[in-house]
């Protein structure tokens, strides 16, 4: 009974390196999972091994081939899940933990693993607690090699129809150096030859994330980009942020960042359906089971549970005219419409009206927008002659003073 040191194979040195890869090639990424089999070693039959070991190893698909190994070759006692800040001394989610106890010896075949799941609790004392008091969860030992990806958990995650049965999730395009290729749009007088990027949503909303620009152009011709995505160019789909609550938004076939990985679902009418299910709390705590990482790989996301049938009869409750085509009154989106009146920030707008700039949506005709949007495009033009001829615009606070002042206060009123 051990806890075992943690080092990564990018930071161990090259004899030990080396020696993880020769003798113990499926755990070799991490020193703590090669401590797991070093320890099993020591184990003759019937003797079992409890390790303190990163979660990480339990979902990675680096470390498939090793848990097919042990879910065949030996017997899975207990799996405590203690999620982060589980030690006093480590503060923050730095370790995110599990108790394990494996048996040295082939399971039997009526094998129960039995888990705990500690890890939403915060302090270190509710998780002591919990491992006394919490309720023990069964799984099938046997059942776990049917997971996706053989991922290890206290459910059984085998016998769903998934969600790669309807849809492919794409990994998009790492420019190797953001700064130098990728804009707020608004810093770009003209879009043009730049190119629209569906970026990482920072909410659940069906159109965020579409504030930025890309050199595409640069980001072929550079040697330190990555070009992926094609497959979901000019299709839709959904746009997931590789962050903790995992947030959603329409994904409208324009270029992609590695960090907001897409699903295009084979047909386009399972389109509803599956925005629908990325909405729900469902998605996020369906695909926590199989990968509890902060950011969740693409080759994950559409390993989920989906009830093709159940998610299209809400989808038609949600959206009884099909979805929404875009439409925002955000100004920080490149599909917000330009108009004042209907916006979060309407003093913003009106400012930079005054100052003569427009949105791409007003400019970029083959954007495709919504009936309402293109409206609002439409009385946004109206609001031209309010515009200052220079760029430079003072605004005094007594009203008045200047014309600058009269002109706004005239913008407002028109909008």
């Amino acid at each position: 009974m051990t806890n075992v040191p943690y080092l990564a194979r990018g930071k161990q040195d090259e004899p030990l390196r080396d020696f993880c890869e020769a003798t113990f090639p499926e755990a070799k990424q991490d020193l703590a999972i090669v401590f797991l089999e070093r320890c099993l070693e020591f184990c003759s039959t019937g003797v079992a091994a409890s390790t303190v070991l990163p979660q990480n190893w339990l979902f990675l698909s680096s470390y498939k081939k090793l848990r097919e190994k042990l879910l065949k070759g030996e017997t899975w006692q207990l799996l405590a899940r203690l999620g982060p800040g589980a030690f006093e001394t480590i503060s923050g989610e730095v370790v995110k933990a599990v108790l394990l106890s494996l048996g040295k010896g082939r399971a039997s075949d009526g094998q129960m693993l039995c888990g705990l799941d500690v890890s939403a609790a915060l302090a270190v004392a509710e998780k002591a607690a919990g491992l006394i008091e919490g309720e023990i969860a069964q799984v099938w030992q046997g059942v776990q090699l049917q997971n996706p990806n053989q991922s290890i958990g206290f459910e059984d995650l085998g016998s769903s129809i998934l969600l790669e049965k309807f849809a492919s999730c794409i990994q998009g395009i790492s420019t190797g150096d953001n700064p130098r290729f990728v804009f707020n749009f608004w810093e770009k007088n003209n879009i043009q030859p730049w190119e629209y990027l569906d970026s990482s949503p920072e909410s659940i909303q069906e159109f965020q994330g579409k504030t930025q620009c890309i050199d595409w152009i640069g980001v072929t011709k550079s040697e330190s980009s990555a070009i992926r995505g094609h497959e979901a160019f000019g299709r839709y789909g959904v746009g997931i942020g590789q962050m903790r609550q995992l947030p959603a938004t329409l994904y409208l076939g324009y270029r992609f960042p590695n960090s907001s990985p897409v699903i295009i679902p084979t047909k386009p009418e399972y389109l509803s359906a599956i925005w629908t299910l990325c909405q729900s709390e469902i998605f996020a705590q369906e695909l926590r089971k199989i990968n509890q990482k902060l950011s969740v790989d693409n080759g994950y996301i559409t390993k989920v549970p989906f009830d093709l049938d159940h998610w299209s009869r809400v989808a038609a409750e949600r959206y009884p005219d099909g979805l929404p085509k875009p439409y925002s009154s955000d100004p920080t989106q490149w599909i917000f419409h330009g108009h004042p009146a209907d916006s979060t920030a309407p003093l913003q707008v009106a400012m930079a009206r005054l100052l003569g700039y427009r949105w791409p949506a007003e400019t970029d005709r083959s954007m495709e927008l919504s009936d309402d949007a293109r409206a609002w495009v439409e009385r946004s033009a109206t609001l031209l002659p309010f515009a200052d001829t220079d760029g430079i615009v003072c605004l005094p606070p007594v009203r008045g003073e200047l014309a600058a002042a009269d002109r706004l206060i005239g913008l407002l009123a028109a909008a």
